[in-house]
């Protein structure tokens, strides 16, 4: 688990068309993404055996209007719904609920947007 992760705030999960921009103007942005519990997520990531899997591309790319910074991994969309699709447990569950409607939105990545410990 990373040090750098303020696991007390939010961490976004946001569902992206990369590969393919015309299909951007088909994939309502707005509906794929939700917050969920830093925390939680992260203790999910290690009990699944793919937190490093999951935080190895981790970096700074952005920061909040604030100044905060954000720390931002990704995976492909196949690779988390695999996962996500088999998971078990209460967190697993309302997971798996949020984003069960982004698989016919032809979603190629997952993007994992955390608030970096302040400095």
């Amino acid at each position: 688990m990373s040090k750098r992760i303020d696991q007390y705030r939010p961490l976004e999960i946001i569902g992206s068309v990369f590969r393919d921009p015309s299909r951007l103007m088909a994939v309502p942005m707005a509906e794929a993404r939700f917050e969920v519990s830093a925390r939680s997520f992260l203790e999910w990531l290690e009990a699944s055996g793919v937190a490093e899997e999951f935080l190895e591309d981790l970096q700074c790319l952005a920061q909040t209007a604030a100044g905060e910074r954000l720390l931002t991994s990704w995976v492909s969309w196949d690779r988390f719904w695999a996962l996500v699709s088999v998971a078990e447990g209460p967190f697993a569950e309302s997971l798996k609920l949020q984003v069960q409607g982004w698989q016919g939105m032809g979603l190629d990545e997952v993007y994992f947007n955390f608030y970096a410990k302040p400095a």
